[in-house]
C-alpha cells in the first residue's frame, strides 16, 4: 500500500481577497475553494496543518468562515505608523509571517514523524504550487 503524503497548507487570504474583488467584483467563495484544493490534494495525501494570513480587522467575518473549515486563521496586524504619524499599510507583512511559519515548521518541528517525509521533500526538491480558482 503507498503511503499518503501529509502536507501544510498555507496561504496569503489577504492576496486571495483583494484579487477576488479587483477582479471579479466579488468575495471569494472559501467553502468552494477549500473543496476544490482538498479535492485535487486528495489522492495524494491529506492537509494536516492549514493556516490562512490576513489582518482580520479589514475581513470581519472571515476568522470564523476560516475556523468552520479547520483552517487557523493568523492574525497579521498590516497597519503601521510612519513618521509623519500616518497610518499606513505594512506591505508584505502577510507573505512574510506565512514564510517565516513555513520554514519554522520544515527546520524545527523534525521530531513529528507524521509529517517528516513531507518536511525532507520540501528540503531537496523544488515545490509546484497549483492555484485554484472558485
Amino acid at each position: 500500500m503507498a503511503s499518503r503524503t501529509q502536507a501544510a497548507l498555507f496561504f496569503d487570504d489577504e492576496n486571495i481577497r483583494i484579487g477576488m474583488e479587483k477582479v471579479f467584483g466579488a468575495a471569494p467563495d472559501l467553502t468552494a475553494l477549500w473543496e476544490s484544493v482538498s479535492k485535487r490534494f486528495a489522492p495524494s495525501g491529506s492537509f494536516v496543518i492549514s493556516k490562512a494570513y490576513a489582518d482580520w480587522e479589514r475581513f470581519p467575518g472571515a476568522p470564523a468562515e476560516l475556523q468552520r473549515l479547520a483552517i487557523e486563521p493568523v492574525y497579521v496586524g498590516a497597519s503601521r505608523r510612519t513618521v509623519n504619524a500616518a497610518v499606513g499599510v505594512a506591505k508584505n507583512a502577510a507573505d512574510i509571517q506565512l514564510a517565516l511559519d513555513a520554514q519554522e515548521l520544515v527546520y524545527t518541528r523534525k521530531d513529528d514523524r507524521s509529517i517528516r517525509p513531507s518536511l525532507w521533500g520540501l528540503r531537496f526538491r523544488p515545490v509546484t504550487v497549483a492555484p485554484q480558482a472558485s
